[in-house]
């Protein structure tokens, strides 16, 4: 009598070949699949961490500028990210107060007339706004770049005028036109007085030394803080 064929033979092979199919599924669909999946997730997250990074930076750029009274253009990473508003016209970093005299006379045929003046002056030094300052930050988020106009004298305030000596010859005597004269030389030297000291130089230190305890107290991190002019041309082409 023939005895019946096992089964089991067959079943071990189906198992086998359902196994290698299995396998085959997962290392040529399922498993690139996945891992393309997995690295676009990782490129999206790299991708949102960068423009996370750029939008705090400029935030943070934009915060400091508003600090010290203007809205300037941010441009992180060579990008424009904020072209800034303006909102002021000049802004004020430095002042001095000072005295000035000024004396004049004048002989003819042996009469002399005299004057001198004086008062005190407070002159402000700073930025006239016409331009908009620009703050750029590097990509990796070390140095800031502040462009920024030259500073200028923007008022000189005469306060208490006085007069010192005002003397009239025997025949030469003073006018309204020699008074006048006085005034407006004391205002000239005094203006003179202004551009000449070192008020520029503080204002232009002043607004530096604020802008960066400004962006310490946002950055995540130390950043070196660099001064340009404004003129000078920009990473970044604009139309």
């Amino acid at each position: 009598m023939t005895r019946p064929h096992s089964i089991k033979p067959w079943i071990g092979i189906c198992l086998i070949i359902a196994t290698f199919g299995v396998a085959t599924y997962f290392i040529m669909f399922r498993g690139p699949a996945e891992f393309a999946s997995k690295a676009e997730a990782i490129a999206n997250r790299g991708a949102d961490n960068a423009m996370d990074k750029v939008e705090r930076a400029g935030g943070w750029l934009k915060s400091a500028g508003e600090a010290l009274g203007f809205s300037p253009t941010i441009i992180v990473a060579d990008e424009i990210i904020d072209e800034g508003t303006k909102s002021i016209n000049e802004l004020s970093t430095a002042e001095k107060t000072f005295k000035q005299k000024f004396a004049w006379e004048h002989t003819y045929l042996g009469s002399t007339k005299k004057i001198e003046v004086q008062a005190v002056f407070t002159a402000k030094a700073g930025y006239k706004l016409d331009k908009l300052p620009e703050l750029e930050i590097n990509a990796a988020g070390t140095q800031v770049i502040a462009r920024l106009p030259d500073p200028v004298i923007l008022s000189n305030e005469q306060k208490k005028f006085r007069i010192l000596s005002d003397q009239n010859g025997m025949w030469n005597r003073l006018s309204k036109e020699d008074r006048e004269h006085a005034q407006n030389e004391l205002k000239r030297l005094a203006n003179a007085t202004a551009m000449e000291s070192d008020l520029l130089k503080r204002a232009d230190e002043h607004l530096i030394e604020h802008l960066k305890k400004s962006v310490e107290a946002s950055a995540p991190g130390e950043v070196e803080v660099v001064r340009e002019p404004l003129d000078t041309t920009p990473l970044v082409e604009r139309d």
